[in-house]
């Protein structure tokens, strides 16, 4: 029978993987499976894959953006509609991407109408330059108790809020916005 320290040069020598480590630590009865050096490979086995896949897991959450993608770069450029370029490198591939993620094109008072129609439900109006860099969006909710009084819809280059027309804050971004009757 192995003495205590030949069964721990049998672990020093064949366990490198960090998981195999753990296995041993937490799972195996010591003194059984240590003492194998069958099992003791069939450990580090293991533990190597597991290694690998939390490495994977790992760097793919850095493909979920193209500022941090490596592999999905072709997967990006097939979703943004980007002839692929392998000529070019990898950075470049990803300005490639970053410039059509940000090309949104202007939003007009009529594509703001249909938007807060669609969302709320109601007919939408905007009233723009109620302020420098403010309009404003004004919800017909009547009929509907959460519009009782209507809404309205500021907007500025810094801010948003929503109020009821009575002046009751519904919420704002920042929280540095005044209201006022309409």
């Amino acid at each position: 029978m192995p003495s205590l320290r030949d069964v721990q040069s049998f672990v020093d020598e064949i366990i490198k993987s960090p998981t195999a480590q753990r296995f041993l630590e937490r799972v195996v009865t010591d003194g059984f499976y240590n003492r194998s050096r069958v099992a003791l490979w069939m450990f580090e086995t293991i533990g190597r894959e597991w290694d690998s896949v939390a490495e994977f897991i790992k760097a793919l959450a850095n493909e979920r953006f193209p500022p941090t993608a490596t592999w999905s770069i072709p997967i990006w450029e097939f979703i943004y509609e980007i002839e692929p370029d392998e000529s070019l490198s990898l950075e470049q591939r990803r300005a490639r991407i970053m410039a059509r993620v940000l090309d949104i094109p202007p939003i007009n008072p009529a594509h703001v109408e249909f938007m807060v129609t669609a969302v709320t439900g109601f007919p939408a109006a905007v009233t723009e330059n109620i302020a420098p860099y403010t309009f404003r969006v004004n919800v017909d909710g009547s009929g509907d108790s959460l519009f009782d009084n209507g809404v309205m819809l500021v907007v500025t280059s810094d801010c948003f809020a929503c109020a009821s027309t009575d002046s009751t804050m519904i919420g704002t971004y920042p929280e540095t916005v005044s209201c006022w009757k309409q």
